[in-house]
Order: structure tokens, then sequence, then C-alpha cells
């Protein structure tokens, strides 16, 4: 991590100046360009990253049942696993015996649905959930209990990421000559646990998507189920985290009650401070300060931790995601990131890919567009772009409408570097139009976050009108649409309220359905579709994947010998 020098307000000797607010939080400041960002905790980044690639390798699907054993627990591919166990025939049913070489026990290893009572309900599960499938009407209508169905959603849950991860885990080394990547957030609410306090509980969730292909990676919330509140406050308490700065904690990533205490308070400050009428306008919300490079408002004084599992800080999901993606992806000559108008983004995907920035493999594109306008501002907007670009087009003759949009931007970029007063970077903190007609997106601007002026003007107006946030936003769009869980909440008529009937209780549950989600989305998609799947987009599956594919997907199968 990194360590300042001891004391408040040091200047250290790379150009770096070390404040802290009070609070246990410590600031680098930049005397070279103003800017500014808090000291993060090179652990617990390393330790989220290792939390979202953990499907990838898994828990090994041999386990000497001896809980003394140095093989109890341990995740490996095949060659671990022969060098732990030795094989030792079949079971009378089928299942493969292995007998551990340290205590000499045996395990079988059997099918997928194993032990199953209802298994033939298992599609039927998969398909009605990412269908907006109500559990209480699922349970009535597929005949079964509260403990079966759960059960089947953690049957598919695994079964989910274990086909994912026998695909994924090929993408490190496989060439992709230029991949255009969407990164956004979705909150996600969990209604509360108890009546006694009543107070919603929000998780963010983080995901990408290739701009071509559409094929999502991570959609991670920053939720971490392995340990519960009480028991990471025992930790702290026993390791001393109360008393040291934020970043140098041992459980720096994970939002404790101190942080839970600190962050209402200081929203309570900020909203006793804000001057009447200070609202910022809704149309053309202001740019972030390059002095608050890390500002991200997880938790308010309206919401609650969760009882089951904790909140990661949504810093260290998005640090944990961008590194996720550098180690699934870099097989990748270039890779250009478009990215909301979200300074905690910027600053974890500068903090993955900052030596690709430099060697000029990697660009990062700030997004900015107005959600949620209402049907008629959008359409008048787009009328007001089609106008503009008809009139600049006029200047342009002979040329298609894409090579009249290149020469219309290339232009625009050769008069904005000429007038701009700085010497070098001059589009870094330039916020461009597009006056093109886009029904999905009808005013964009688009910010070259990593523009160090080597670029020439054609290649950088090519960037900025490829620059969308439309591939995930669509996926977004599809999980509201298709999780019942994830559903926008119904406005009461008898009080001002909103009721989010559907929400889930235990946060787990939303983990678990959004990764079964991302699966379904990626390899297998809306059935009437005739248009190939993302997998398919990516070179990851040669057609498309049937349910069945997925439900019954059998480790065993890597198991065999060759």
């Amino acid at each position: 991590m990194i360590r300042p020098p001891p004391g408040k307000g040091n200047l250290s000797s790379d150009g770096y100046q070390v404040t802290g607010d009070g609070a246990g939080t410590a600031t680098l400041n930049c005397r070279r360009c103003g800017g500014r960002g808090r000291i993060k905790s090179n652990k617990a980044i390393i330790e989220e990253f290792e939390r979202q690639r953990k499907y990838l390798g898994g828990p090994s699907p041999v386990q000497c049942p001896n809980a003394a054993c140095v093989n109890h627990q341990f995740s490996g591919g095949l060659a671990e696993i022969e060098a732990r166990f030795r094989r030792f025939g079949t079971t009378d049913v089928g299942s493969m015996r292995w007998q551990c070489r340290a205590c000499r026990k045996t395990v079988s290893v059997g099918g997928p649905t194993l032990r199953q009572r209802k298994s033939f309900r298992n599609v039927d599960v998969f398909k009605h959930l990412v269908n907006k499938g109500v559990p209480s009407r699922l349970m009535e209508t597929l005949d079964l209990g509260p403990s079966a169905f759960y059960g089947k959603i953690d049957f598919l849950y695994r079964q989910c990421q274990l086909f994912a991860a026998s695909r994924e885990a090929r993408l490190p080394y496989k060439e992709f000559e230029h991949l255009r990547l969407c990164t956004d957030r979705q909150v996600y609410l969990v209604n509360w646990p108890n009546r006694k306090i009543r107070l919603h509980i929000l998780i963010q969730g983080i995901a990408t998507a290739e701009l071509k292909s559409g094929y999502v990676f991570g959609l991670t919330p920053a939720y971490d189920p392995s340990i519960n509140l009480e028991e990471l406050e025992a930790a702290r308490e026993a390791c001393g985290d109360r008393t040291r700065a934020a970043h140098l904690q041992e459980y720096a990533r994970l939002w404790s009650r101190d942080d839970y205490t600190r962050q209402v308070a200081k929203l309570k400050k900020d909203q006793v401070e804000l001057p009447q009428g200070s609202a910022p306008d809704s149309e053309t919300p202001p740019a972030p300060e390059r002095s608050d490079l890390d500002g991200n408002t997880e938790v308010a004084d309206n919401e609650q931790l969760p009882a089951k599992g904790v909140l990661v800080h949504s810093e260290y999901t998005g640090h944990g995601h961008f590194h996720l993606l550098r180690h699934l992806l870099r097989g990748a000559k270039k890779v250009s990131f478009h990215m909301d108008d979200d300074p905690a983004l910027m600053m974890a995907c500068l903090g993955a890919f900052t030596d690709r920035v430099r060697d000029r493999t990697a660009d990062i594109l700030s997004v900015r567009i107005l959600k949620d306008m209402k049907v008629d501002v959008r359409r008048r907007l787009l009328r007001d772009a089609r106008k503009r670009f008809e009139a600049a087009k006029l200047s342009f003759p002979g040329l298609s409408d894409y090579g009249a949009k290149v020469a219309i931007m290339t232009e625009k970029v050769r008069d904005l570097r000429a007038e701009s007063p700085v010497e070098h970077k001059k589009l870094q903190d330039l916020w461009i139009d597009q006056i093109f007609p886009n029904p999905a997106e009808p005013d964009k601007r688009v910010r070259f976050v990593t523009d160090l002026d080597d670029y020439d003007d054609e290649t950088v107006a090519r960037m900025l009108i490829s620059a969308s946030l439309w591939p995930i936003d669509t996926v977004f769009n599809q999980i509201r649409r298709r999780l019942v869980i994830a559903e926008r909440g119904i406005m009461s008529h008898r009080q001002p309220l909103t009721w989010h009937i559907n929400a889930p209780y235990n946060p787990i549950y939303l983990v678990k359905v959004l990764e079964i989600f991302r699966v379904w989305n990626n390899f297998i998609g809306p059935p009437k579709s005739k248009k190939p799947t993302p997998a398919q987009r990516l070179g990851l599956t040669k057609g498309k994947v049937r349910y069945e594919d997925i439900v019954y997907f059998d480790v065993r199968e890597y198991l065999k010998p060759s």
C-alpha cells in the first residue's frame, strides 16, 4: 500500500503532499496538476480482485473429507488434484472415487444432480428466474417448497459459475485486436431484515459490456457474504483497525459500523452547509472537479448495513473489477474504456491500466448522457441533433453519413486543440458535444481522459464518435425488466411512498440471481433472437448454448484421464 511519511501535511520527494481530514482518511495531493484522491490500500485491492476472480479457479471438485487433512479444502486444476489424490476406481452408481495421498481417506465425485429429488425442475426454475418469475408464485406453480426452491437457486448459481469459468478461463490466452469496453454502475435494493429498523439496504453493482459483442464481464455487487458484520467488528477490534488510518486497516475494503457512523455524520453536515437553491441544473450536470477524484456517496442516513454479509466500499469494488478485466483481457492488443461520468470509476481504471495508458495500448473516455429524461425531451433533442447534423453535412458533400461524422468531428477536434490555453493534454478537461442524432443517447458529451496529444485529429475523432454507454445500459435495462428482484418499486396512491414488494431480504440471493442472469445473457439470450449470442461474437462458443448445457454441466468430464 502507499505509505506516506509520518505526520500531517508532509511533502514527499515525488511531488505529492499528504493531508488528512481528521477522521483517519489520508489524501494524496498532486502539486503539479492540483488533483487529489484518497490513499488506497493495495492489500484491500488485491483481496477484492481475488474475491471477484475466485470463480475462475473455484474450489476443487475433489476435497478430502477429513477436516484435519491438508487436502480438505483447496483450489486447483486437474494437475493439482492428481498431485494430491490418486484415482481409486468408481462407485456402484458410476461416481469417480479418489484416495487422498496424505491421509488415505477416499472421496467420490458424483454428477451435478446427485441427491436431487426433482432435478427435472432445474431448467424450469432457470427459465422463470430470467423471465421475471416471482419466487412465491414459482413455488406454487412448480410444486416446490421454500427449501427446495432456494436450493435450486444455489445449484443453478454453482452450475453457472462452473460453466462460465470453463469458458472464461481461456480469455487471458485469447488474442483480440481491439476491445471497446463500456462500464457503469447500477444500484440494487434489499429490504430490511427485521421490523425494528425499517431502513433499506442499497448495494452498488459494477459491470462492463464489450461494445461489439455485448458480452458482460463482472456484474459484481459491492457485497461480500463470506463474513458477517458482527464477525467483522470482532476481527477489527482484535487487530486494532479502529485506531488506524483507513488505508492502513486490515479490513479496509469492508464497511464497518465506524465507517457508517462517520459517513452519516458527514452527510448531515454537508446538508446543513448546502445553501438554499444550490441544486445543480438537471439538464446540464456539472463536471466533477479534478480536486475530488474519488467522491462517491455509498450509504445515507436512511439506509442501513446488512445483517448477513458485509458491504464492500464501492471504490474497492471498482479497483477489483478493473484488475479482473486486466487479467481476463491481457491478450487484447488494444483496449478502449467508455465509462460513466464517475470519478471513482476513472481512478479505479487508471489504477489498473496506468502502464497500458502510458504505452498507448489503453485509452479512457468518459461519457455523459442525460438519463431518465422524458420521452418528449428525448424526441426534441433528437430533432435538434438531426437539424444540426444536416446543416453541418453541407460542408462535406459526397461523403456517407459516417464519413461526414468523422470529417465534422475531426474539424472540431482541430479547432478545440488550437483554442486550448494549455500546452499539453489539451482535450483532457474538455467535454465535447456530439451533435449527431442518436435515439439511444440523444444528448451525449464525451471527454478524452487520457489525451496526451500524440494521436492525430482523425483518430481522436473516431474514438469520440464510437464512445458509448449503450451496451451496458441495455444490460441494466434488461436486469430491471427480467429480474423481479431488481425491478423498480411501485408508487403508493395513498401515501407518497415507494413499495419494493419483490426486493429480496437476503443480499446473497441478489448476488446469485445476478450471476445467473449474466451467464444467461452471455451464452443463451432470448429464444426468438436469431442473432449470435455475445459469447459467439466474442469467440467463446461456436453456437448457441442450451439451458441443459449449463444446468447439467459435469465437471467430471475434466477429471477423466486423457
